[in-house]
């Protein structure tokens, strides 16, 4: 998929198609750097080689552990024989990597994580993929027992299979009715209150007595703390007090 290509940073904008095979099988002959940048040239990948010499250096102890240079991935080559002479013409040239099409891993098709790394096919190498891999109706020859992985849904359009005529046939067309759920707010709903705390509705009733108590009395003139002052068992409790205290003082000062 060239979109996936183009989303992970690669120029291919003048490639001819994608994926790029090459009919002969030069790539694996090349001795010479020079004789391989032509033929990338040729090929319009030479914008997405120009971008991978970008070097950028890393400062602090990147440098002692490996890795003082951020180097930018390019173009993957894949030959039909792993041990050819290509990997010494394109060795010096950045970010591009030769591989046979035998020792094929996710380092090399996706960097990273990333999917979407242009490769550069030669014919053998493309020719050679049903033979590794297998196909949908026959195993892999080199692997044992190896089948290609069957996606489960032959359709992966979901929105096409929801919209087509047979589905929207047996889905029913009412307008579902979403009720928004509010929060009540517990200090002004008794019925909700009351679920948290069964006790809050005699507090509550108790503090309506009081209220109801200190009102009727600011009417009659006279303040609730004024009326429990004179309530006779106050008074009577104040004149024990009284008494017990002239008692203490009379043995002190003897």
């Amino acid at each position: 998929m060239p979109a996936l290509v183009l989303a992970r940073g690669h120029q291919i904008s003048a490639v001819p198609e994608i994926p790029l095979v090459v009919s002969t099988d030069v790539i694996e002959t090349l001795t010479k750097t020079k004789v391989a940048l032509a033929l990338l040239t040729k090929l319009k990948a030479n914008t997405d080689v120009e971008r991978c010499k970008n070097v950028q250096k890393r400062a602090g102890k990147a440098r002692l552990r490996n890795r003082g240079k951020k180097i930018k991935v390019g173009p993957l080559i894949i030959t039909a024989n792993k041990g050819t002479t290509a990997q010494r013409a394109f060795r010096n040239l950045s970010g591009v990597q030769v591989t046979g099409v035998n020792s094929l891993n996710l380092l090399l098709l996706a960097p990273g994580g990333h999917l979407g790394r242009f490769i550069i096919w030669t014919q053998a190498a493309f020719e050679q993929l049903a033979i590794v891999f297998g196909t949908a109706d026959k195993p892999s020859t080199v692997k044992n027992g190896y089948f290609l992985p069957r996606p489960i849904l032959s359709n992966p359009d979901i929105r096409r299979v929801i919209q087509s005529d047979g589905v929207q046939a047996l889905v029913s067309h009412k307008p579902t009715r979403f009720v928004r759920f509010r929060k009540p707010n517990y200090t002004k709903n008794p019925k909700a209150l009351a679920r948290l705390n069964p006790h809050a509705a005699s507090s509550r009733g108790s503090t309506l007595v009081i209220q109801k108590n200190a009102i009727a009395h600011k009417k009659a003139g006279t303040t609730l703390r004024k009326a429990i002052r004179k309530h006779p068992q106050n008074k009577a409790l104040k004149k024990v007090k009284q008494s017990q205290y002239a008692k203490y003082n009379k043995l002190v000062r003897a």
